[in-house]
């Protein structure tokens, strides 16, 4: 795919600013499990999502690692979701993935088949199961985000383990959409209150691009610059807010991870967390433009927050181990993710906004 997006460094530089771990941020983190969670390794909580009301959707595993859904409201108070079909096996269960500002929670859930379908939870607790495409055994339905207008984005595999995505409105009306051609994976990640979703596709060469498309169907595709070239490499999109802001990293040609953000007119943003970090995932942005993600150096995983003009501020959540998963970060600036203990149980954090 030919490049011709401008290249634009933020006020700091391709490395930018840094706060490592300044203790006022340290005090605002606060660690959360859900009372039925598994204390054993790789059981334990995890959060996606956080509105803008602080309330948070995730899921957690249980004792027999099989996963249910959560809402854990601003009052710290949980609910358990559980889809009527899901599979109670290891590995199997519900996965909520996204909660709006309403308070609906979407997701998906594996059933006894280990198919996976999507799922709709409204604030009052009345569920709703569905499928976007064929319930096969490549994947089923996958759910990624629901935005404020109560519309769903995600992707399903086919019966030849293609995958396609599809956006559905509240009426349960569902549109799918493919890569250029046809025929190859296309992934939608995120949907923005306007009706934006982004994501990434493969093509026939088997590199990834960036995509876009807006709330009346026309997509258009993108690269970050560095992207590389070769197969499996390329740009991964994560998260779009409302002004068409997108961010998400792109895999250079050895394969090192690195962040990117988009803006609505096309002028794309490179950046790397730290100026020794082996990798960095921008994860999720908000309204105001704040991006959440992680990188890694020599020393593990650590979270950090850009703000719109580029400085960053990186963070450990008080797991015990460096590894910091930041997910999601709501219009307030709190920011919702999971982290891990010498146990390997899995924590849920909360880093309170401004």
């Amino acid at each position: 795919m030919k490049r011709n997006l401008a290249t634009f460094v933020g006020a700091c530089g391709l490395l930018l600013c840094l706060a490592t771990g300044s203790a006022s941020i340290q005090q605002a983190i606060s660690i959360f499990s859900d009372p039925d969670a598994g204390t054993t390794s790789f059981q334990g909580t995890f959060p996606q999502s956080i509105n803008s009301e602080g309330a948070i959707a995730g899921f957690y595993r249980d004792a027999n690692t099989v996963s249910h859904g959560f809402v854990r409201d601003e009052d710290g108070a949980f609910k358990s979701i559980d889809a009527p079909s899901a599979g109670s096996f290891f590995g199997e269960g519900t996965f909520a993935q996204s909660v709006n500002a309403g308070g609906t929670v979407a997701g998906y859930y594996f059933d006894p088949n280990f198919i996976s379908h999507g799922f709709v939870q409204d604030r009052h607790g009345n569920l709703t199961q569905f499928d976007a495409g064929p319930a096969v055994g490549c994947g089923g339905t996958t759910v990624m985000g629901i935005n404020a207008r109560g519309s769903i984005a995600g992707f399903y595999g086919d019966a030849n383990c293609v995958f396609h995505s599809f956006v559905r409105d509240a009426s349960g009306n569902v549109v799918s959409f493919d890569a250029p051609g046809g025929g190859y994976t296309i992934l939608a990640r995120n949907i923005s209150d306007e009706g934006a979703v982004t994501g990434e596709y493969r093509d026939a060469s088997q590199l990834i691009h960036g995509f876009v498309r807006d709330s009346h169907g026309t997509i258009k595709f993108f690269d970050a610059p560095g992207a590389g070239n070769q197969p499996y490499l390329g740009t991964f999109p994560r998260a779009i807010n409302d002004d068409g802001t997108i961010t998400g990293y792109y895999t250079d040609g050895n394969a090192i991870q690195h962040g990117f953000v988009r803006d609505h007119h096309g002028f794309i943003r490179v950046f790397d967390a730290t100026s020794t970090s082996s990798g960095t995932v921008p994860q999720a942005i908000n309204e105001d433009g704040r991006i959440a993600g992680y990188y890694t150096d020599t020393t593990g995983q650590h979270g950090f927050v850009r703000s719109r003009l580029g400085s960053v501020t990186s963070f450990d959540a008080p797991c015990g181990l460096a590894a910091t998963n930041p997910l999601s970060v709501n219009s307030e600036g709190a920011v919702a993710g999971s982290c891990l203990e010498p146990s390997y149980v899995f924590q849920g954090f909360l880093l309170r906004g401004e």
